[in-house]
């Protein structure tokens, strides 16, 4: 038969790009998940350390701050998630 089609050849090159691009979309999706994990639990980190100084101030800080012993005791004891 003329003109007909006996073997399909694929162009590597366009193959091996595809693949390339595709690794590197994996990569970076993976990487920007991480950084993400990462900066919430510093946030937690965080919010958990200013929770124990608070609980370390003494009433005549609290009062220059503007809180009572009460609203920084129960501030104080809330948990690093809440």
């Amino acid at each position: 038969m003329k003109g007909a089609i006996d073997t399909i050849k694929v162009d590597s090159l366009h193959w091996t790009g595809a693949v390339r691009r595709y690794r590197a979309d994996y990569v970076r999706r993976i990487t920007v998940r991480l950084v993400s994990m990462w900066l919430r639990l510093d946030r937690l980190a965080e919010r958990q350390r200013s929770r124990r100084a608070l609980r370390d101030l003494t009433v005549e800080q609290l009062r220059d701050i503007g809180l009572s012993e009460q609203q920084a005791r129960r501030e104080s004891g809330r948990h690093f998630w809440d």
